[in-house]
């Protein structure tokens, strides 16, 4: 009968040590939100023009055309949460739109009349993380 109590102590006892252990991992992390952006890359000499891609009007008439424009979604990234019992964990995965570029210089017979800025392809860019707050436990 005696076996059987330390059995029962001992799992008691060993059940809130892996409890207290699994309080003590919480990271205290919280999901910040960023604004998404866009940002123009590159560029070369062309007829000026207005751009709308990913949501915003880019204007390159002093640039030219752009090599490329990335659109960067809205996304949250992980910032300490002080003594708070929260962490983060994966939301979804999201990709930055990737907008490719020409420039296309115009004829009339075999004069140069002008050129323009041509939008030439879309990717996604490369994926990565959005997070999300969870409590811990």
């Amino acid at each position: 009968m005696i076996g059987w109590t330390k059995f029962v102590t001992s799992a008691a006892l060993l059940a809130s040590v892996l409890a207290a252990g699994a309080q003590a991992q919480c990271a205290h992390t919280r999901a910040s939100p960023v604004k998404g952006k866009t940002e123009v890359i590159g560029g070369v000499a062309c007829g000026g023009t207005a751009v709308a891609f990913g949501g915003a009007r880019v204007n390159i008439a002093q640039a030219g055309c752009p090599a490329m424009i990335v659109s960067w979604p809205p996304y949250h990234e992980e910032v300490d949460a002080g003594s708070a019992e929260t962490q983060t964990q994966k939301r979804a995965m999201l990709a930055p739109k990737i907008a490719y570029f020409e420039c296309v210089q115009h004829y009339f017979l075999l004069i140069p009349i002008g050129s323009s800025c041509v939008l030439r392809r879309v990717a996604d860019g490369p994926a990565f993380v959005d997070l999300m707050t969870v409590g811990c436990g």
